[in-house]
């Protein structure tokens, strides 16, 4: 099992975003990944929104956070709060919820969820918003492409 204590050393830092009508971004490290709303996703809600590339991030990375703590830094507060209780009044937020304590607990991933100012969240705002010339220009040590999703991690259900 992991310590819980939380040291700078040993802490991973996951950044992400999402844009109510345009898309949704994350990075760790120099890795990168951007997406745009499906149909079926365009309606949800902005908490539902900006807790999906933290799920998503989860799955795709989740070799390279395997046994450590990680930190999410998101910039929206209700996303902050339900990741730390990890419990939602919204069922369809409950299903991504549950997709993200279930991969950390197989990884044995500590997480925890930080506030972080819109502000200062620029590179991933940059993604969710398709503007990925400006994203290269700010992050040039960024890896060139982004990292694969597999289309199947997409179903929420």
């Amino acid at each position: 099992m992991l310590d819980h204590v939380w040291m700078s050393s040993v802490k991973l830092h996951l950044y992400t975003d999402a844009s109510g009508a345009i898309g949704y971004g994350a990075i760790f490290k120099s890795n990168w990944f951007y997406g745009r709303w499906s149909n079926s996703l365009n309606e949800c809600t902005i908490t539902f929104k900006e807790l999906y590339p933290i799920v998503l991030a989860v799955e795709v990375w989740g070799h390279l956070f395997q046994n450590s703590c990680l930190l999410f830094h998101s910039d929206n507060q209700a996303v902050v709060w339900i990741v730390n209780k990890q419990t939602s009044k919204d069922p369809m937020v409950m299903k991504l919820v549950r997709r993200l304590v279930l991969t950390c607990m197989k990884l044995n991933i500590l997480m925890r969820a930080e506030h972080i100012p819109e502000a200062h969240n620029i590179l991933p705002d940059l993604l969710s918003r398709f503007q990925i010339q400006e994203f290269h220009r700010l992050a040039p040590l960024m890896d060139t492409y982004p990292t694969d999703v597999d289309p199947g991690l997409h179903e929420v259900c």
